[in-house]
C-alpha cells in the first residue's frame, strides 16, 4: 500500500524523543533550512524498518488482532510516514503497528491499498490472457478450434476479475502467491459444473417464452379503434398489443393455408381449426373482415363474403393522412382464391360454434305431463271384442 515518504527528513526527531524520555535535549548545532516534500508512494515491506529504539510499544493485544483483521479485509487505509535511511531502505516514523499487522495479514512485496492490490491482480491476468491470446491466433484452424472453450472461459475469467470485490487478504494470496490464470482455469475445469443443466433450461425458458407470448397474444382483447383515438384515450399500449396480434393472425393464416393446401385442394376445416385454435374467432374474424374490404376491387373474392365484411366495424388506421395502417395485416401472400375460400369456412365454422353455444345456455323445457281431463278427451279406443271401449288402466 502507498506510504508517506519524507524525503527530507525531521532534525526534530530526537530532541521530540528524548524530552518523552524525561531527559534535556542537547542543543543542536543551528543548521540551513531544509524543504521537505511529501509523496503517496509504493513500497516493499522488506524495504521499511522501525525507528531505532522507538518508544511506541507493539502489544500482541485484542487491538493488534483487530487492526490485523481490518487490513485482511481492507487494506491499510491511512499511510504510514517514513523517511529515507542512509543505509538504505526507509524508516517508519509512524506506521509500526500497520506494518506489522500487514505482514501477519500474509501481504507480501508492495504495500498496497486493497483497491491498488485488485487492479495490479487485473493487470496481471490480463497481461497473461493477451499472451494467451497472441499464442492462440497463430494456430491451426483444428488448434484453434481445440483450445476455443479454454480461450472463452479465461476471456471470462478475466471479465470477473474486472469487476470483482475481493477482500484484502484473497488479493493479496492471489497478487503474491504466483497465482496466474491458467491456474483459476484448471481449477474451473476440476469443478463440477451444471453446464448442460443450464443449457437444459435455457431451451425450456426459451420455450415458456415463446408460450407465453402466445398465450399474451391470443388472450389480448381486439382493440379495433385507430392509433389517434388510442392516443386520445391513454390506450396506446392496448393498440400496439391488438396491432402486434392482428399481424402473427395475419402470418398464421398464410402458413396454414400453405401447411393444408396439396394437389391443388385446401383443406379448409383443418387451415381455419390451425387458426383459431392460436388466436380465437374474434382476432381471426377481425383480421379477415379487414383483408376482404381491402381487397374489394378483386373479383376473386364473392360477392358473400364481401358482403359480409362490409357489415363489420372496421376503423381505417390513417397516421397524419398516411396510407391505412391496417394494410400490415392484410393477408396476402395466399393466392385470393383460398383465401376466399378460407373465409367462407371461417364464418361456417364461428355459425356452428354460436349455435352450439346457444344450446348450451338456452334453458331446457320439461315434458308437461297432459291433464286427467286431457286424457279423457282422447279418441275412443276400440279395445274390446264387443266394442265397448274404456281407457287403459294406467292412464286412470
Amino acid at each position: 500500500m502507498p506510504k508517506y515518504k519524507n524525503t527530507g527528513g525531521n532534525p526534530y526527531a530526537n530532541r521530540n524523543l528524548n524530552a518523552k524520555r524525561g531527559r534535556k535535549p542537547k542543543q543542536a548545532a543551528p543548521v540551513e533550512p531544509v524543504q521537505t516534500t511529501e509523496q503517496i508512494v509504493r513500497l516493499p515491506l522488506s524495504e521499511l524498518h522501525p525507528f531505532p529504539d522507538h518508544p511506541y510499544g507493539i502489544r500482541e493485544d485484542q487491538a493488534m488482532q483487530d487492526t490485523v483483521d481490518s487490513v485482511k479485509q481492507n487494506g491499510v487505509v491511512v499511510p504510514a510516514i517514513v523517511r529515507p535511511r542512509a543505509e538504505g531502505g526507509y524508516e517508519i516514523v509512524a506506521g509500526h503497528r500497520r506494518k506489522l499487522a500487514s505482514e501477519q495479514a500474509g501481504f507480501g512485496g508492495e504495500f498496497m491499498t486493497n483497491e491498488e492490490m485488485l487492479t495490479a491482480l487485473y493487470e496481471k491476468f490480463s497481461a497473461e490472457q493477451d499472451n494467451y491470446r497472441a499464442w492462440f491466433l497463430k494456430q491451426t484452424p483444428e488448434e484453434i478450434i481445440q483450445h476455443s472453450y479454454e480461450y472463452a472461459v479465461r476471456q471470462d475469467i478475466l471479465t470477473v476479475m474486472e469487476e470483482a470485490e475481493l477482500p484484502a487478504a484473497q488479493a493479496s494470496a492471489l497478487l503474491w502467491k504466483g497465482t496466474t490464470l491458467s491456474d483459476i482455469y484448471k481449477d474451473f475445469t476440476k469443478v463440477e459444473t451444471g453446464y448442460m443443466d443450464i443449457l437444459r433450461d435455457t431451451v425450456e425458458n426459451r420455450a415458456d417464452e415463446i408460450l407465453k407470448e402466445a398465450e399474451a397474444l391470443r388472450s389480448a382483447p381486439v382493440y379495433p379503434y385507430p392509433r389517434d383515438y388510442a392516443v386520445e384515450n391513454d390506450e396506446l399500449d392496448k393498440y400496439r398489443l391488438s396491432r402486434k396480434a392482428n399481424i402473427a393472425c395475419k402470418e398464421a393464416i398464410e402458413q396454414a393455408i400453405g401447411d393444408h393446401y396439396a394437389n391443388n385442394s385446401l383443406d379448409t376445416a383443418a387451415a381455419v381449426k390451425q387458426v383459431v385454435d392460436a388466436f380465437g374467432y374474434d382476432r381471426t374474424m377481425y383480421v379477415l373482415a379487414v383483408t376482404v374490404k381491402h381487397k374489394d376491387w378483386d373479383g376473386r373474392i364473392s360477392d358473400s363474403n364481401k358482403q359480409w365484411a362490409a357489415s363489420m366495424p372496421v376503423f381505417e388506421d390513417r397516421i397524419d393522412g398516411s396510407a391505412d395502417q391496417n394494410v400490415f395485416f392484410v393477408v396476402d401472400k395466399a393466392h385470393p382464391g383460398l383465401t376466399d375460400l378460407f373465409v367462407r369456412e371461417a364464418r361456417k365454422a364461428q355459425a356452428r360454434e354460436k349455435e352450439k353455444a346457444q344450446q348450451k345456455t338456452a334453458p331446457k323445457k320439461e315434458a308437461e305431463k297432459p291433464s286427467i281431463l286431457e286424457r279423457l278427451k282422447k279418441p275412443v279406443q276400440k279395445n274390446a271384442p264387443n266394442n265397448s271401449a274404456h281407457l287403459p288402466e294406467q292412464e286412470l
